[in-house]
């Protein structure tokens, strides 16, 4: 049931890797091979990765695996890091531009406020997704790339 007595010794029963991969999935949202997810595992356990950052990292990309070296890579480059950080200038002028706008057009005593509020709210949804979608997984998988290197040496 549990594993096996050898000379009074338990030895646990080793699950299949499938039902590994399926708990790991279901723990990180990341759907990927052993191999992988063992770097994965270590990532996390050695050097402070979150399930999440690395999760990010993976599902758009900016984190691959290599199979020629039998590590993981970054897959980002610097045009996804320079659209991001476009994007996220872009949003703060128009954020700036919104709201002198509003301030200075905007009729009524309560309809001003709720509009200023309305704007801010927007703009931080907005510049999450971006940095959630474009620079937060390019950093972490550079640091995936470093602190591999690192071990290397």
């Amino acid at each position: 049931a549990l594993g096996n007595l050898v000379n009074n010794i338990h030895v646990p029963v080793q699950r299949p890797e499938s039902e590994l991969q399926a708990a790991f999935k279901q723990h990180t949202g990341i759907d990927c091979k052993r191999e992988v997810r063992l770097q994965l595992e270590r990532l996390m356990e050695h050097h402070g990765f979150t399930a999440q950052e690395l999760a990010r990292a993976w599902n758009v990309d900016s984190l691959v695996w290599d199979d020629q070296s039998k590590r993981l890579k970054s897959g980002s480059r610097t045009v996804d890091i320079t659209a991001g950080w476009t994007g996220v200038i872009a949003l703060t002028v128009a954020l700036v531009i919104s709201l002198a706008e509003t301030m200075f057009s905007a009729p009524g005593l309560f309809v001003k406020p709720v509009l200023l509020m309305t704007i801010c709210i927007v703009y931080l949804y907005i510049t999450r997704f971006v940095l959630l979608t474009t620079i937060f997984p390019q950093m972490t998988a550079r640091r995936v790339e470093k602190s591999q290197m690192d071990l290397q040496k």
